[in-house]
């Protein structure tokens, strides 16, 4: 029988400044939730909090890895280790992967394992560990991938996606060693965008499901963390639900729900909204994440971002009248972007009193219109998959080199988490922001430490290979390297 259930996600391979705020993703929550009320034994391990061992290993029977892309090197070593450990047990362990990268290369996840769960899980992972109990029909269970008779065999999805209010309420205590403050709750699903480097339309599609707001309801009064972030994608697609939700959270507040601290992910047509604001702020939501991506329209173009610098501007005028944080994350190395774009970048985050930020390097995902793109156009310089953090460049850009885009990404980053600034916050007895920007400017650091060979090789290689397609601005910009240099 194939009772007990062990559900890993893998940890991150380098540190940023995530690395400190500890948060698994909702999906081993929701599916170790519905095994667990099927009557299987379930452990789910948070490798960023909890080590795996032998001994997590030989207790199960079957063991699944939501893996990104970045993480699928670690889930890969990880499902070898526990087949290695076979020869202990009368059977073989089964194998499955799941999540976002093996969705989009299910041949290469079942190099390393049994069974792939492609898209949404949660209506066939229970019929599935039923189907190995019973015999049953595996052909029948949605969006599975498997070897039969040494091919592989894709199993059709789901006719229609996951109706959201079917989703059990997350049973957070099967994870284990998990401590925080921080919990999360998923409302929605899906965006009604589709931007170029982004693969949650090709994961879940445009259609922006919901959750009742009941439902929601049910979820926040059954948790006691001190904060809740908000797991949609995009937490304002519809303004009118996002707004009665809202206000049933403030009616709540004082009868069932106890937290007084949430965040969420929105985009820049908040700015339109300014009573739904204003109801966040009376809420608590105390940290809004926005996908800023770049102060360049012509990238925000490409990246079919459907926004601009202006709007940009407004959406945090509005943000800051309220007094709430704004984590802005932006998106470096567009084919439009030059070496003008870094301090314009950090010039923007400081003038407009960003209070935490993200300078990512555009990375290719596999399922994403970007992925498909520099394929097509062989750009693509690796595919190490531990490197497609959204910190390292595994492309070539259009209008600057590889170790120009690495080297200038972590200087912009550099000069926005400064020592003086870090120095005024603790002056001005800011003191959360002290840590934010300490913590921010602690893991480049460490980043740095642990990628100066990364940094070497790509400008032994820039010397040989790289000759970047310049146009009069991207000469002009030559004038701007030394402005680089100091940041």
């Amino acid at each position: 029988m194939y009772k007990n259930v062990l559900l890993i996600e893998p940890k991150s391979p380098d540190v940023n400044i995530y690395s400190k705020f500890k948060m698994p993703r909702m999906g081993l929550a929701i599916l170790g939730t519905q095994a667990h009320e099927a009557g299987y034994h379930v452990r789910i391990v948070y490798q960023e909090t909890t080590k795996v061992t032998s001994e997590h290993f030989l207790w199960a029977d079957v063991i699944g890895f939501s893996l990104t892309t970045s993480t699928s090197p670690e889930g890969y070593r990880l499902a070898e280790v526990a087949r290695s450990l076979d020869q202990y047990r009368n059977r073989s362990t089964v194998i499955v992967f799941g999540g976002v990268h093996p969705t989009f290369l299910p041949e290469e996840a079942l190099l390393h394992g049994d069974y792939v769960f492609r898209g949404e899980a949660e209506p066939g992972f229970v019929p599935f560990l039923d189907s190995l109990n019973n015999g049953g029909d595996l052909d029948r269970i949605p969006g599975l991938s498997r070897w039969v008779n040494q091919t592989v065999r894709h199993n059709p999805p789901a006719d229609e996606k996951v109706e959201m209010d079917s989703l059990p309420t997350p049973d957070w205590s099967l994870f284990e060693g998990l401590h925080t403050d921080i919990t999360g709750v998923m409302t929605s699903r899906g965006c009604p965008y589709d931007c170029s480097f982004c693969s949650v339309t090709a994961m879940f599609g445009r259609t922006y499901r919901m959750r009742s707001i009941d439902n929601i309801i049910d979820d926040l009064a059954s948790l006691t963390s001190r904060h809740v972030f908000f797991y949609d994608d995009h937490f304002l697609a519809n303004p009118r639900r996002t707004e009665a939700l809202l206000r049933r959270i403030i009616a709540e507040q004082d009868r069932r729900i106890s937290i007084r601290e949430f965040s969420a992910q929105v985009r820049v047509e908040i700015a339109k909204y300014p009573h739904i604001l204003d109801l966040m702020k009376e809420a608590g939501f105390t940290t809004l994440y926005i996908g800023f991506e770049s102060v360049n329209n012509e990238t925000l173009k490409l990246y079919n971002k459907k926004q601009n610098l202006k709007e940009i501007v407004q959406s945090i005028r509005e943000i800051r009248k309220r007094g709430i944080w704004i984590h802005g994350m932006f998106v470096l190395g567009s084919d439009a972007d030059t070496a003008r774009t870094f301090p314009e970048t950090v010039r923007f985050a400081r003038r407009n009193k960003i209070d935490s930020v993200q300078f990512l390097i555009l990375t290719p995902f596999p399922g994403t219109q970007q992925f498909e793109t520099f394929e097509a156009e062989q750009r693509m310089l690796s595919y190490e998959w531990s490197r497609f953090d959204g910190f390292q460049a595994v492309y070539l850009p259009r209008q600057i080199t590889p170790y120009q885009l690495q080297k200038w990404n972590l200087r912009a980053m550099l000069r926005f988490y400064t020592w003086p600034r870090v120095i005024s916050s603790i002056v001005r007895l800011k003191l959360f922001e002290a840590v934010i920007r300490l913590y921010g400017r602690v893991s480049l650091l460490t980043w740095y430490r642990h990628n100066r060979g990364l940094l070497k090789k790509l400008k032994q290689d820039d010397r040989h290979f790289f000759v970047p397609v310049r146009t009069g601005a991207a000469a002009a910009d030559q004038t701007v390297h030394d402005e680089l240099a100091t940041i």
